[in-house]
């Protein structure tokens, strides 16, 4: 499951690498962002509200037409209470869609990949690995007068329940498990 949405994030890094040596900016972007994460991991013997940690999200990407842009996202969600850790990833193929060309400043996010569930209190440790689709919306602030950077407030939810069962100590325990995340950060992109 890792190592095909690491092939996958690699090829397309591959095939924008040439727009990106030419410097072109409606071709090739970055975004990065923080802010609150909430997580509820839902099975038969799981605590189901998990609560808030810190969150934040790497992507890259390219332009797909004048409303659409195509790329790979990271994210990443981490709390610590006690002597209990608890850390969640995503890999994921996205889509952004702008409803206004002209402007793209208000967007709508589609996504689809795989949540990475860890948790562990120094002696046990659950995981899981379910497949999943996100849906977000945020907004584009252009920051300068050439607007290659943009401040994007944004909130997505993930919901991941297929596959990837709950693991206990790395011996499967349960097949029925879904993971719910909702991400609300600020980022900055460059176009």
């Amino acid at each position: 499951m890792i190592r095909s949405s690491l092939l996958c994030g690699f090829a397309l890094l591959a095939a924008l690498a040439p727009a990106a040596a030419q410097g072109r900016s409606d071709t090739f972007w970055l975004g990065a962002g923080v802010g609150p994460g909430w997580l509820r991991v839902s099975c038969p013997i799981c605590r189901s509200n998990r609560g808030t940690g810190v969150s934040g999200y790497f992507a890259i990407g390219g332009s797909a037409g004048r409303r659409t842009l195509i790329g790979a996202e990271a994210t990443g969600r981490f709390k610590r209470d006690g002597s209990v850790r608890e850390r969640s990833w995503g890999f994921s193929a996205v889509a952004y869609w702008y409803p206004n060309p002209r402007r793209k400043q208000f967007f709508w996010k589609l996504g689809a990949g795989v949540q990475l569930y860890r948790i562990e209190d120094g002696t046990d440790v659950l995981t899981a690995s379910p497949l999943g689709l996100q849906v977000g919306v945020g907004t584009e602030f252009p920051l300068g007068r050439r607007g290659r950077f943009r401040l994007v407030p944004s909130a997505t939810l993930s919901v991941a329940s297929w596959g990837g069962g709950l693991k206990f100590n790395g011996a499967s325990s349960l097949d029925d498990v879904a993971l719910t995340t909702v991400q609300i950060g600020v980022g900055v992109m460059r176009r």
